[in-house]
């Protein structure tokens, strides 16, 4: 049934300003039914659900509640905008019968595993509950053509209205609200809201919360000992470390923001950031430019006075393809990375689909390229089309700003002299896949990180929905996996596992890799193929997180030959019924209740997982050892609600020449 072409006209369907449907419906409008009595299809019985306790039913637990469905895609720009409209609404109704649930219908093959859209809704910070549409069969019954597209449906499961796009916050709380005054008068309405729990959030033992980006300072004559900038997105600041050791750890010199949502400026320790995603050092290495994605702004950081400053962006997300205006008078759309060449910075507006240059003389904004359509077309950049740019890099010698054009899975740059588009490599919105070689069969698929190397020869892109890392040649396009095969996971020092990396940083024999949903940052070797996990040394766990675990069971002693190091095997608790949550990685933190010894991450395995501690985790001889192992379980079956855990064991230490014990931990029953 072609249902959104005969809703009521409470809530009317609005011209798509989203992602295009990759394959319309081919059904005929239905023309002779009454639009007051079409009744929502109900989702299949056999779909996964996600963030929720309970499977969901029109015909079930769902009636007496007024219910609005969210059709939406993780890759898409337009739903994560929506995310906190839909917050919005499902607070201000939250003492009714009033639930919002999410219809994930994929573009990407990615994107149609369920362990990845729960990563996806950890990441976002999805709060209620999500359907796994497979086939598209929900976004077929209900005849959907764009993400997002938002539905209406009553206490008595009939369809109110729809609309698609963003946006439309006023018109829905009007919409709900006058369904829920209505049904109550009606008779129809349930006396209360429907109680769902939810999936928790699974903290990581880096102290990281899904990190978009990293940049490299490398040691120089003028900056000996060199700097890495992480942005610790989901975490809300930025961190400045020194230079990794020989042995991958990185002291962390400052942490700029609170950690608290918001958009304050000021002094590092005050300052506040809403999911902050690219960022780049001035060439003096005195200012740090970070893209403030969800507030819709563009901040300065001065790394010199420590502070904090907005120079462009009115807080509010707005369509605004003309430009024009300067600093906090001109208005951004989800900008997402930044790059700066003398008196410019050129901005990724990811929300709108285009390239901006700021004069950082005067504050003024300007379109660089990109007609605000979404599509590939290459040419004048003026009416080029772009979609959804994310990663940008400047070649200063070329003259070129390349990007990574997520929607389009390609890898494309302006040429700055000329005021052309090319494409290297890609082929539209919706052809997309993993294969190497010449840049006419290439396929990479929703890439989003970017960098340029140091011979400009090569762009190191990160292949987010591949979980790899490839080389792009700039001279003709060619692809090589260089990292990473082709499934999420964590790897191993000599095999490279990723899970949908969002950042890359150059340095000159390795590369920094935020390798995003496995919550870390790996440095690798392209030439050796070798990588590690960096550890933050003065990180804690999570912002206000002790470092001191009081509850920390007394797990006796163990012998280390200081040469040699230690292999730790751990056995985590599962309740019965239960299971390991799946692709989400098992991590370990190891400090000395003073400083931060180890991190690493792991696969989840249900017969336990081990660890390898390198001998330079002891080189101060610790006594004890504090070992905090951070996993994730799921109940079993359709609905499969997932609960964080951890458990936590006190070591005493004595050092002992050519000891070759494994210490053995098992975990308390939760």
């Amino acid at each position: 049934m072609n249902v959104l072409h005969c809703l009521l006209c409470l809530v009317p369907l609005a011209a798509v300003a989203g992602c295009a449907d990759p394959a319309p419906p081919a059904a005929d409008p239905v023309k002779e039914s009454p639009v007051n009595i079409v009744r929502a299809p109900d989702f299949p019985k056999d779909f996964a659900w996600l963030n929720t306790d309970q499977p969901l039913s029109f015909r079930g637990n769902l009636k007496g509640q007024v219910v609005l469905l969210d059709f939406w895609t993780y890759c898409c720009i337009n739903c994560m905008h929506l995310l906190p409209e839909l917050d919005t609404l499902q607070h201000r109704f939250k003492d009714q019968p009033f639930i919002i649930i999410g219809v994930h219908s994929a573009k990407y093959t990615n994107e149609q595993d369920s362990a990845n859209i729960r990563a996806a809704i950890q990441r976002y910070g999805v709060h209620h509950p999500v359907v796994v549409d497979e086939d598209h069969r929900i976004w077929s019954d209900y005849a959907v053509r764009a993400w997002p597209t938002l539905v209406l449906v009553g206490p008595d499961g009939r369809i109110v209205g729809g609309v698609s796009g963003e946006g439309h916050l006023d018109l829905l709380q009007h919409a709900i609200d006058k369904t829920l005054t209505e049904s109550r008068a009606a008779g129809t309405l349930a006396p209360a809201p429907l109680k769902l729990a939810q999936d928790g959030t699974v903290p990581a033992a880096s102290g990281l919360a899904f990190p978009g980006c990293v940049v490299a300072d490398p040691p120089a004559n003028d900056r000996a000992h060199g700097r890495l900038f992480v942005v610790d997105s989901n975490h809300n600041r930025i961190l400045v470390t020194a230079w990794p050791d020989e042995n991958g750890h990185a002291h962390v010199l400052q942490i700029i923001g609170n950690g608290e949502v918001g958009s304050t400026d000021g002094s590092f320790s005050d300052a506040r950031f809403n999911r902050p995603q690219g960022a780049a050092l001035a060439p003096a290495g005195n200012i740090l430019w970070v893209a403030d994605t969800e507030n819709h702004l563009i901040r300065r950081l001065d790394l010199q006075k420590n502070t904090v400053t907005t120079v462009l962006g009115t807080g509010e997300q707005k369509f605004d393809p003309e430009a024009g205006k300067s600093g906090r008078n001109q208005p951004l759309n989800s900008p997402w990375d930044v790059a700066v060449q003398g008196n410019r910075l050129y901005i990724s507006q990811a929300g709108q689909h285009q390239l901006w240059a700021m004069n950082l003389m005067t504050g003024m904004a300007e379109v660089v390229a990109g007609s605000g359509r979404e599509d590939l077309r290459d040419g004048p950049a003026a009416d080029a089309a772009l979609a959804q740019p994310s990663a940008i890099a400047l070649d200063t010698t070329a003259n070129r700003l390349y990007f990574a054009d997520s929607e389009t899975s390609s890898v494309r740059f302006l040429d700055l002299h000329d005021k052309q588009v090319h494409t290297l490599v890609g082929h539209g919105l919706f052809t997309f896949g993993d294969r190497d070689g010449p840049a006419d069969t290439a396929l990479l698929q929703h890439c989003i990180g970017l960098a340029l190397s140091e011979d400009r020869q090569t762009l190191y892109v990160a292949d987010s929905y591949n979980h790899k890392i490839k080389a792009v040649s700039t001279a003709d396009g060619s692809v090589r996996t260089i990292a990473g095969t082709g499934k999420p996971g964590t790897g191993s020092a000599d095999i490279l596992q990723l899970f949908e990396p969002a950042g890359i940083a150059v340095a000159p024999t390795c590369l920094f890799i935020a390798d995003t949903n496995n919550q870390r940052i790996v440095q690798f070797t392209p030439d050796t193929g070798q990588s590690r996990e960096l550890v933050f040394d003065g990180l804690h766990q999570t912002p206000g997180h002790t470092m001191p675990i009081p509850s920390a069971a007394d797990a006796g002693a163990v012998a280390i030959d200081p040469h040699a190091g230690l292999t730790v095997h751990i056995t985590p608790a599962i309740p019965k019924g239960a299971h390991l949550t799946p692709q989400t990685p098992l991590s370990l933190r190891v400090t000395d209740a003073q400083r931060v010894l180890y991190t690493g991450t792991a696969d989840a395995a249900d017969a336990g997982v081990s660890f390898r501690l390198p001998k330079d985790s002891f080189r101060e001889k610790p006594e004890l050892l504090y070992l905090t192992l951070i996993y994730s379980y799921c109940t079993e079956g359709q609905t499969a609600l997932c609960v964080p855990a951890e458990a936590s064991w006190k070591v005493a230490v004595r050092y002992q020449e050519k000891s070759t014990a494994t210490l053995r931990l098992e975990a308390s029953r939760p």
